[in-house]
């Protein structure tokens, strides 16, 4: 996966994985440095605004994301495919690249892994 080669380029990076799953963002910034990547595995309806929010945050400009989309946690009524490109096209609008969406099947139905950039310089 290309998220691997992206961490190599660099011999020393912070990994924060967001952990909370809180709806409310008021968790101050406990980290003195900020983050190459991050990792979001939150099972909410709200997961790309979650990442959003802590990004803002922990990650750095021209930092990198993973995220793990499941579908059922967001809207069980509508296909896969439509929740898939509706997160990532809300991550677009908070400044995030998606460079590469995949999808988990056969090991996990319903479920995405997206990699990308945050604020990518030009």
């Amino acid at each position: 996966m290309k998220v691997f080669s992206l961490l190599r380029k660099n011999e020393m990076f912070l990994l924060l994985r967001i952990l909370f799953l809180v709806k409310l963002f008021t968790m101050k910034r406990c980290c003195s440095d900020q983050s190459c990547v991050i990792f979001s595995n939150a099972a909410q309806s709200d997961q790309a605004r979650i990442l959003a929010l802590n990004a803002s945050c922990y990650l750095k400009a021209g930092g990198h994301f993973v995220i793990s989309i499941r579908t059922n946690c967001i809207d069980s009524t509508v296909p896969a495919e439509a929740v898939f490109e509706s997160e990532i096209n809300k991550l677009r609008a908070e400044q995030f690249k998606p460079l590469e969406q995949v999808t988990l099947e056969p090991y996990e139905r319903d479920h995405a892994c997206a990699i990308g950039g945050y604020i990518m310089p030009q």
